[in-house]
């Protein structure tokens, strides 16, 4: 052998008996990583501990989730005043005033950085 710990590693992988391995997990880490998580999460905690693909995923669904405020609310708002009417979205005189906020937000979402 090569000597060391990481002999059985390799005639593992030259054997074709291991593809990879991943070392385990730091709990204290990990748990340092998402103690203080409440609504923004700790992207360059997260980078530092698992990397930028993963970092990159948490920025991007941060970012979408406080973007999808506006139209949560403008949604929830518009179902009330539909369903207290009574009204249909074929009848309801808030429809277009709704569909254009919509499209105002899709083109800031899109804007937005």
């Amino acid at each position: 052998g090569e000597g060391g710990g990481g002999s059985l590693l390799l005639a593992l992988q030259r054997a074709g008996l291991l593809e990879t391995c991943t070392p385990l997990h730091n709990n204290w880490m990990k748990k340092k990583v998402f103690s203080d998580w409440w609504v923004m999460p700790p992207v360059q905690q997260i980078r530092d501990y698992y990397g930028e693909e993963v970092a990159f995923y948490f920025a991007w669904m941060s970012h979408f989730t406080r973007w999808l405020v506006l139209p949560a609310v403008a949604g929830v708002l518009y179902f009330f005043f539909t369903t207290l009417e009574g009204l249909s979205v074929d009848t309801n005189p808030y429809t277009p005033f709704f569909s254009f906020s919509m499209v105002v937000w899709a083109t800031a979402f899109n804007k937005s950085r």
